[in-house]
């Protein structure tokens, strides 16, 4: 009877923690999700909601952060960012906007297998990631 006690305790600790660890972080009151970047190992924070582009700007600036730009896709000699974000390439299920514009009407945002950009328009539903 002690060695099944034992047991079961051990069991609910160990499910406990697994549990635990599969939880993502939260940020912005539990408004958004924690994303580690993939190459700095920087703390993000994308939005739980899908938002337009003017409020993703707005959303970010309420956390005291700004919206990620292509200038923070994580590069360096042995990571071409002519056409993906290694930074982000860990994070590919959800697009996420960037404060980089194309044009007056569009902005691009990130998503994909290889955390590749897009363009879309500003009124476009998108999840914001802030840094």
């Amino acid at each position: 009877m002690k060695q099944f006690v034992v047991f079961a305790c051990l069991s609910m600790m160990i499910s406990t923690t697994l549990i635990a660890e599969e939880t993502p972080q939260t940020c912005a009151n539990g408004a958004g999700t924690v994303i580690t970047g993939a190459v700095t190992e920087h703390k993000y924070c994308r939005s739980n909601q899908q938002m337009n582009w003017w409020n993703a700007v707005a959303w970010c600036d309420a956390l005291g952060r700004q919206l990620f730009s292509m200038d923070d896709c994580g590069c360096s000699e042995l990571r071409d960012c002519s056409k993906s974000y290694p930074e982000l390439i860990s994070n590919l299920h959800r697009a996420q906007w960037t404060s980089t514009s194309s044009t007056p009407d569009t902005a691009y945002y990130i998503l994909g297998t290889n955390a590749d950009y897009h363009q879309a328009q500003r009124s476009s539903l998108v999840n914001a990631l802030c840094k």
